[in-house]
């Protein structure tokens, strides 16, 4: 038998997160967290603390990623990859 997902409830809410940690939101663009560090220090993204915690907004993060995907010499500019590709 294969596992099935449970069945909805009134008492089951999912929730989509709006914000992720920097570890997160590198992972999800596919650079280091010292490169997600340097594009918060020069503005590209925005962090926010709460208390001891960094978090980024998930919106900002597909903002930044349609903006790569846009414009390649951009993106390659942030990512640091040079005209070689390297």
């Amino acid at each position: 038998m294969m596992n099935q997902p449970a069945p909805h409830t009134s008492s089951t809410t999912l929730i989509e997160r709006i914000t992720c940690s920097p570890a997160e939101a590198a992972e999800a663009l596919g650079i280091s967290r010292v490169k997600l560090y340097d594009l918060i220090a020069d503005g590209t993204l925005t962090a926010a603390k709460l208390g001891r915690r960094t978090l980024i907004s998930m919106h900002e993060l597909r903002q930044l990623h349609s903006m790569l995907l846009g414009r390649p010499s951009v993106a390659n500019s942030i990512v640091g990859v040079d005209a070689n590709g390297r």
